[in-house]
C-alpha cells in the first residue's frame, strides 16, 4: 500500500535511486492518485486493487500478468523475486511470463495453489529458450516439465524446486540425455 509512510518512502526512494521502473498498488483510487501525484515521476505505474483481500484476488492476478508483460523489455531487469500473497489458479502463466522475460539472469517464485486445484505440465513451445542462469520454484512443480524445463533454461546454473508433483501416467517418463555445461547445484524434493 502506497499511503503508508513506508511503502510512499520505498517507492520515492526507487525513484531518487533512479530505478527504471517502480509499481505501485492502493486500494482506494483517491490515495493511489495522491500518491503518483506526490512521486511525479514517469517511470511510476499505479495499480488500483487490495493485494490483501480475497475478493480482490482476480484484479490482482491481472495485474500481475500485465506487469509482467510489461517488464518484457526492461533491458536493466536482471533480477525478480514474486511472492503473491494469496494462491493462485495457474502458475504455468506466470512462469512462462517470467521465462519470457529477454534479460532475467535470477529469479525465486513462491505460490500456493488454490485448493484441488491441477496444476498441468507446462508447453515450453509457445516460449523462446530463457536466459536464466538462477531459478527457485517454492511451490508445485509437475515432473513432466522437469526435462524442458533444462531444455528451454540451457544457461541454468543453479534450480530449486521445493515441491515436485509426480507423474498423472502410469508409465515411467524416460528423458533423453541433456548436456548441462553450466549447472552447478540442483535440489528438487519430490
Amino acid at each position: 500500500m502506497v499511503t503508508d509512510s513506508i511503502g510512499l518512502a520505498t517507492a520515492e526512494r526507487f525513484i531518487v535511486e533512479d530505478v527504471e521502473h517502480v509499481f505501485i498498488t492502493e486500494r482506494r483510487q483517491q490515495a493511489l492518485d495522491g500518491a503518483l501525484k506526490k512521486i511525479g515521476a514517469n517511470n511510476v505505474t499505479a495499480v488500483h486493487g487490495d493485494i490483501s483481500n480475497m475478493n480482490d484476488l482476480d484484479i490482482h492476478s491481472k495485474y500481475l500478468h500485465q506487469i509482467l508483460k510489461s517488464l518484457i523489455d526492461l533491458p536493466q531487469l536482471h533480477s525478480l523475486i514474486l511472492s503473491p500473497i494469496d494462491s493462485i489458479s495457474n502458475p504455468n502463466v506466470l512462469l512462462m511470463e517470467i521465462f519470457s522475460l529477454k534479460h532475467l539472469k535470477s529469479c525465486q517464485l513462491t505460490y500456493r495453489m488454490k485448493m484441488n486445484e491441477t496444476i498441468l505440465p507446462i508447453d515450453f513451445e509457445l516460449t523462446e529458450q530463457s536466459p536464466i542462469e538462477y531459478l527457485t520454484i517454492n511451490g508445485p512443480f509437475r515432473y513432466e516439465s522437469f526435462q524442458k524445463l533444462f531444455i528451454y533454461l540451457p544457461k541454468l546454473r543453479h534450480l530449486s524446486i521445493n515441491y515436485l508433483l509426480g507423474s498423472n501416467r502410469d508409465f515411467q517418463i524416460n528423458f533423453s540425455p541433456i548436456e548441462l555445461k553450466d549447472l552447478k547445484y540442483s535440489l528438487c524434493v519430490p
